[in-house]
């Protein structure tokens, strides 16, 4: 995530140094459209969204133009093992997302375009890990801004079992 910190530029140009595959979020979404057609009217209050309109003053332009060009989900196929649907959100909504009090039929619902094994979703900001009929869904929680009480960094590994994805809960 580019926003809530004081690194956008810094944040970019590791994740190009690491070849790291990236997926824009709702975050991303805003900045790109302040000062635009586009943007929602609640965000040209520059002082209730100071974060959002520092960082779209402070990245760089070719970091702008490169996040212009992220997809809103990635597919991660690893030969002989579940794929798995990388998104920030709901598929085709970056600003909802599975939260741990939803229903399985809930989940399910959500799901029903996902033809993927595993989905991974970060929005809401908790970890999570549900089966809903043959599918997975996981949240790895949130480094920055965990919202589930507890206020270390969270972050989740996957780790292949030869059958399936298992998660793994980190908090540090």
């Amino acid at each position: 995530q580019i926003n809530r910190c004081p690194w956008p530029n810094e944040v970019m140009a590791l994740i190009n140094s690491e070849g790291w595959p990236a997926i824009y979020g709702n975050h991303e979404l805003v900045v790109l459209e302040l000062g635009t057609e586009h943007a929602a009217p609640i965000f040209n209050d520059h002082k209730r969204f100071a974060d959002l309109w520092w960082t779209r003053e402070h990245l760089k332009p070719e970091y702008l133009a490169q996040i212009e060009t992220l997809p809103a989900e990635r597919r991660i196929e690893l030969e002989g093992m579940p794929h798995i649907l990388l998104l920030h959100g709901l598929p085709d909504n970056p600003f909802e997302g599975f939260f741990p009090t939803l229903s399985n039929e809930q989940i399910a619902q959500k799901l029903t375009a996902v033809d993927t094994p595993v989905v991974v979703s970060g929005h809401t900001h908790r970890p999570l890990a549900r089966a809903v009929g043959k599918q997975w869904v996981f949240n790895p929680g949130s480094v920055g801004m965990p919202y589930n009480g507890d206020p270390r960094a969270q972050y989740m590994l996957l780790d292949f079992d030869g059958v399936a994805w298992q998660p793994i809960f980190r908090q540090v």
